[in-house]
């Protein structure tokens, strides 16, 4: 009788984990349906595969299904934190900014000329913004591809290799 309570508590607990499963993954399909004008516009812009653009996406959110959780945010001021659609480190947008896939953030001042919100809380509400989330992330896919080029040239159209090394981070390190 004790193997046939632990073979209906494991199939309880698989039957539950697969529903989450399926429910991460619904949520993800809805993440990019939502957003597909985003992603076809980010995508063209940065020269990146839509496809890839939205599978990255995909595999993010079906690990990740709160977009913008409060606590990240929260913690974003201090620590290093992914955010948003695409998941991307505030240290990662300013490593494209940086390296001039996107446009450098600044900080705001007021009419002194007074700074009143530095670069990182700027960052901060862009990766909050789905449209400039999921552009960061196709200038990150595009900032990937032109790093690996000329070691792996058909990088650009391999969307396993370079779904991994967003997630990884562009050099193969965790970021």
């Amino acid at each position: 009788n004790f193997n046939s309570l632990h073979d209906r508590i494991k199939s309880s607990n698989n039957t539950n984990m697969l529903d989450k499963l399926k429910e991460k993954e619904n949520k993800a399909k809805a993440v990019i349906q939502t957003n597909k004008h985003h992603i076809l516009n980010a995508a063209n812009k940065h020269g990146v595969n839509p496809g890839i653009l939205a599978s990255t996406i995909y595999a993010e959110q079906a690990r990740n299904v709160n977009l913008i959780d409060d606590f990240d945010i929260y913690r974003a001021h201090k620590d290093d934190v992914s955010l948003g659609i695409g998941q991307i480190k505030i240290s990662t947008a300013m490593l494209i900014e940086d390296a001039g896939y996107m446009e450098k953030t600044v900080p705001q001042k007021n009419v002194n000329g007074e700074i009143i919100s530095n670069r990182r809380k700027e960052i901060i509400n862009k990766l909050t913004d789905p449209a400039k989330n999921i552009e960061y992330a196709a200038a990150y896919l595009s900032m990937i591809r032109d790093l690996w080029k000329d070691a792996y040239p058909e990088i650009g159209g391999r969307t396993a290799i370079m779904a991994t090394l967003y997630n990884i981070g562009a050099n193969g390190s965790k970021g």
